[in-house]
């Protein structure tokens, strides 16, 4: 990665707190990992100071934790934790999808919706499990580009990156690929009848199942 030294301060923090995020979502950084300050100053050529305000946004954000004395180690999720996040993103997916039904118009936000489901739709039937997990989010996300709400979108987002890591290991099998990309349609089908009610409900139930197996990972 380039170094960061001309970025403005506020801008460098939050490339270095993106960079970590990103770590956690391709499981380069797990659970229980130590970052090192120096290392990641030295690795971004960025200050000491610029890489510490990051860890502790990252630490508020619930992502890492700063110990006494042992520094910053990657958060490792708990039943509670992994609970709580399906709890809000139920919510907040369910309106983006509703927000989606009704913003829906032309021709090319349809086609990303229904190319990311295809993807989505493919990768299940062929049992390819990392396969659906990209497509899954590139579905996700199509949907919440729809609802066209940006601070719904960052703060789902947000959510998001924790799971990414246990979806890392998380092995679907067959039924529920299947079940999941049934799923996938009866949202899509919703959103793209203009149906709003029906797509929140939808997708309610879709992140409830998502969430019930990855339970699973931390039981």
């Amino acid at each position: 990665m380039a170094p960061l030294v001309r970025a403005a301060p506020g801008l460098a923090v939050n490339t270095v707190a993106d960079y970590i995020k990103n770590g956690i979502r391709t499981g380069k950084f797990a659970a229980g990992q130590r970052l090192i300050a120096s290392d990641l100053a030295s690795e971004l050529g960025v200050s000491l100071g610029v890489v510490r305000e990051a860890l502790s946004l990252l630490d508020g954000a619930g992502l890492i934790e700063l110990l006494p004395n042992r520094g910053a180690q990657i958060r490792s999720l708990s039943r509670d934790d992994v609970r709580q996040i399906f709890e809000l993103r139920e919510a907040l997916e369910g309106q983006a999808a509703a927000l989606a039904a009704r913003n829906l118009s032309g021709l090319k936000p349809r086609q990303a919706l229904t190319d990311a489901f295809k993807e989505a739709d493919r990768a299940a039937a062929a049992a390819d499990a990392p396969a659906y997990r990209s497509a899954n989010a590139a579905f996700h996300h199509a949907i919440l580009a729809l609802a066209d709400n940006p601070r719904l979108v960052e703060i789902a987002s947000e959510l998001t990156v924790p799971i990414y890591r246990l979806q890392l290991t998380m092995l679907l099998d067959d039924a529920e690929l299947k079940a999941a990309a049934a799923g996938h349609q009866r949202i899509m089908d919703a959103i793209l009848a203009g149906d709003a009610e029906r797509a929140r409900t939808e997708m309610q139930d879709h992140v409830r199942f998502s969430g019930a197996v990855m339970m699973r990972l931390v039981e």
